[in-house]
């Protein structure tokens, strides 16, 4: 990921609809951890602009790292004060330490995601999960990808078999941005083409600047929020990402 990327993210990140309907997901899964163990330890993996830091820590106490030093930079100035400079393939902690890592889209942006994978598990104490959010559907793969620095984008049993084959049994594993699937598959798709090419980029009005204009970006965090609560009794086949919950035995 880029610096331009991250000061976008600095900008968006709080407001726009697809981060809020993330961190709406992330609370239903951390939820039910704190239940259990109360107070957690959590690591996030890839922590960006920390964002996501501010709000995990109602959950207990929280770590980040980033191998982007302007990200560090950004996290330090914002008080998050645990968050270290490092590879998500060689974490610097010892071994069962935390009660949960999250890799929100992150694990798409690592090249050896199976290594990635193994050092979260090295790092989770017994029962502890990792949850991660990717992109999913690889024939969707465009402009956008390449520009944001995916390596990939997964299918649902390519994701369940690289936690298995770490050592993870996998909770829950789904769909979601579900509703919002046919116009984005059809924009990132139409972006393939010469005249269209401006649609796959990251900082093109349809991606981000959108969500700046008020009762559209209500419009869309709505509709996020209802497939979230509707995902609680439906599986949905087919979304835009993933969202994996994989317990260390």
């Amino acid at each position: 990921m880029n610096k331009r990327l991250i000061d976008i993210f600095e900008e968006v990140e709080g407001f726009h609809w697809w981060f809020a309907g993330r961190r709406k997901i992330l609370a239903g899964v951390l939820k039910k951890e704190k239940n259990n163990e109360g107070t957690l330890k959590i690591l996030d993996v890839g922590c960006g602009t920390g964002n996501t830091i501010k709000f995990l820590q109602k959950y207990g106490e929280v770590w980040g790292i980033d191998n982007l030093p302007e990200a560090v930079t950004i996290c330090r100035k914002a008080g998050h004060t645990k968050v270290l400079p490092a590879d998500a393939t060689k974490l610097p902690f010892r071994n069962k330490v935390f009660d949960a890592v999250a890799f929100l889209d992150v694990l798409e942006h690592v090249e050896k995601d199976s290594k990635a994978i193994k050092e979260a598990r090295r790092v989770l104490k017994p029962g502890g999960v990792v949850v991660i959010t990717v992109p999913a559907i690889p024939w969707i793969w465009s402009k956008h990808d390449s520009l944001q620095g995916h390596v990939r984008r997964y299918r649902s049993r390519h994701l369940r078999q690289l936690l298995q084959e770490e050592g993870l049994q996998v909770e829950t594993l789904k769909h979601f941005n579900v509703f919002l699937f046919g116009p984005i598959a059809a924009v990132r798709i139409l972006s393939r083409l010469p005249a269209f090419s401006r649609l796959g980029e990251y900082d093109s009005r349809i991606n981000f600047d959108i969500a700046k204009t008020g009762p559209i970006n209500s419009i869309l965090t709505g509709v996020f929020g209802l497939e979230i609560w509707l995902s609680r009794w439906i599986n949905f086949p087919v979304g835009v990402s993933l969202l994996a919950v994989g317990r260390k035995k």
